[in-house]
């Protein structure tokens, strides 16, 4: 993983995407903070991205300015964005 990366991953119960993303996420060793949208403060949160469907990714690269998203599971963009050449 780059290193000073934070990832947070907005999930769904029974989202198969999200346990697939969360599952690639666990086999690279890529730590993330998991945002369940069953919680009405999570929920609120992507109503306020205007996003609407899970898994969505935020990924925050030390000293860069903006924030990353990812909407869906994309691998090739996560592996692009999260994995070291």
């Amino acid at each position: 993983m780059i290193m000073n990366t934070k990832v947070v991953i907005y999930t769904a119960e029974g989202c198969s995407f999200c346990i697939k993303q969360k599952e690639w996420l666990d086999n690279h060793s890529i730590e993330y903070k998991e945002k369940k949208v069953e919680f009405e403060k999570n929920r609120q949160e992507l109503l306020e991205k205007k996003v609407l469907g899970v898994p969505y990714t935020i990924i925050k690269i030390e000293d860069e300015p903006n924030e990353i998203t990812v909407a869906g599971f994309k691998l090739n963009k996560l592996e692009s964005l999260l994995l070291e050449d």
